[in-house]
């Protein structure tokens, strides 16, 4: 239907305009209906004052022709007679004078030929007393005979009278019945606006429901229509659209609930897709965390051995030490112990390069510390990032991720705690490596002295100034790296202690990370489970 391209208003204006037009047309056509029958009536008051008037003259004349019978027969010796004469002064001459005369002839055409034969005979019988009186005068005089006088009353005055009263009867009679028409004519018209009345009224009732049932079904139908879809999208099943075939208010709303049910589908979609990334990133986050976990635990071990390693030069400085003592106390007595000397010297010699191997193991063991910490600042780098990532997705998923973020959140300060602990590690690593070049400077310097002891060994005695100077120092460097060596198993310690607590991080990371993954896991279910897209 062409209705349905247009809006409630102008429907509901075309159904109320055909209304009150017909309405106003039934209206148009009574009220001139009703104007006709006023006229009809107004006519019909005016033709019975006519018919009343001629009644009336008719009336007039009886009694007038009676009057002047009654002189005539009770008084013959008269000679004048006391009646009008003059057929312009009667009240029916008056009228024939009168504008009712032109509005009579108007009203009853028919009326026209009668009053002018009328108007004849009246003039002739009122002009017929002339003679009449004449008569009367010569019958007393005895000229004429009373039967003269009788003939002409009778051949002119009572005949033209009797002319005038069956006029006057007749336009009565024409008038009766013309008013008799114009009731005829008036009932039917009455009748007539009845039954239009009866038939506009029902053509207007049958409109007016017809109008009805269409207004109804347009806003009832969709109306329905739109019920039944929201109690689905209610349900969760958003692949329902509304399909209302029209423009005008319910084919709009249908329109706009559609785009609000697509931009829903939209974002439930987006969120379970992100979801599913959170849910990746966790995993990723939590095989990072294991990573980690282990990388501490081996960090753990070798700061572990580097102590022990430490322990060990210390040890053996320790030991140089004595054997440096013993030198001394053999220098003061080279004289008699030479060859026992030589021996020390050789130990010395051997045990210094013991000594230099076990700090060389330090220094690389510090340098496989260092690489390791390396991947460790970078394993925090790398969690941050993805803590940042995981901030980020959950400020995305609105009220679901509020809880992530906290964890999310976490994940990030324990990555920033992770790496300033594996900077403070390089740092005491790099102090390590330090002391450890010093350490082995050291006993390279012990060795090349040893060795020069050993070869002056056979000429010892003398040297004895030379050596005790030199046995004094040797004494000195001992004792500093005896020092490094002492620091480097607390620098060690302090190493075992950080991988201690990244450990710890990295456990926390891993529950942080099994959490946000069942959080997401639960989001993305609960999505699944409420909403059909």
């Amino acid at each position: 239907m062409l209705l349905k391209n247009y809006n409630f208003k102008f429907k509901l204006s075309v159904g109320f305009g055909i209304i009150i037009f017909m309405i106003l047309s039934m209206v148009g056509i009574t009220l001139n209906n009703i104007s006709r029958i006023l006229d009809t009536s107004e006519m019909i008051n005016k033709k019975n004052t006519i018919r009343d008037g001629i009644g009336n003259s008719l009336y007039a004349h009886y009694k007038w022709v009676n009057s002047l019978s009654y002189i005539l027969i009770t008084k013959p010796g008269t000679t004048s007679l006391d009646i009008e004469k003059d057929f312009k002064k009667c009240s029916f001459g008056k009228w024939l004078q009168s504008d009712t005369k032109s509005m009579a002839v108007e009203l009853v055409p028919e009326l026209g030929k009668m009053i002018s034969d009328v108007e004849v005979s009246h003039q002739k019988m009122h002009e017929s007393l002339h003679k009449l009186e004449e008569v009367m005068k010569d019958v007393n005089k005895g000229v004429a005979s009373r039967e003269t006088l009788v003939k002409l009353f009778d051949d002119e005055t009572y005949s033209n009278s009797q002319k005038v009263i069956n006029i006057l009867s007749e336009m009565r009679i024409v008038i009766k019945d013309n008013v008799t028409k114009d009731i005829a004519e008036m009932v039917s018209n009455v009748i007539s606006i009845r039954t239009y009345i009866l038939i506009v009224s029902m053509i207007v009732i049958l409109i007016a429901i017809f109008l009805s049932i269409i207004i109804i079904n347009a806003i009832t139908k969709p109306v329905k229509h739109i019920i039944e879809i929201a109690n689905r999208i209610m349900s969760g099943d958003l692949t329902r659209k509304i399909n209302i075939d029209s423009k005008d208010e319910m084919g709009m709303l249908g329109e706009s609930i559609n785009r609000m049910v697509d931009s829903q589908r939209d974002q439930i979609r987006f969120i379970s897709e992100e979801a599913e990334r959170i849910n990746e990133s966790s995993d990723l986050l939590l095989k990072l965390s294991e990573k980690a976990t282990s990388v501490s635990h081996a960090l753990s071990s070798q700061t572990g051995n580097a102590a022990e390693s430490s322990g060990q030069v210390s040890d053996n400085i320790n030991t140089v030490s004595t054997a440096s003592e013993e030198m001394t106390s053999s220098v003061r007595e080279i004289s008699r112990s030479t060859s026992a000397a030589s021996q020390i010297s050789h130990e010395a010699i051997v045990k210094a390069n013991n000594a230099g191997d076990v700090i060389a193991k330090l220094e690389k063991s510090s340098s496989e510390i260092s690489n390791i910490l390396k991947s460790i600042t970078n394993i925090a780098e790398q969690t941050n990032l993805l803590a940042l990532n995981a901030t980020i997705e959950a400020a995305r998923a609105g009220e679901y991720g509020k809880g992530f973020a906290v964890v999310a959140n976490e994940v990030k300060e324990l990555a920033k705690e992770s790496a300033k602990a594996s900077e403070d590690i390089s740092e005491k690593i790099r102090v390590i490596q330090e002391d450890s070049r010093n350490a082995i400077f050291a006993i390279t310097g012990i060795v090349e002295i040893t060795n020069h002891i050993s070869d002056i060994a056979n000429t010892i005695a003398s040297a004895v100034e030379e050596q005790a100077v030199t046995t004094s120092e040797i004494s000195r460097s001992l004792s500093d790296a005896a020092h490094g060596a002492n620091s480097m198993a607390g620098i060690n310690r302090e190493i075992a202690s950080g991988a201690d607590e990244y450990t710890n991080i990295a456990v926390n990371v891993k529950e942080s990370s099994i959490e946000i993954e069942q959080m997401a896991s639960k989001l993305k279910n609960h999505l699944k489970e409420k909403y059909i897209i």
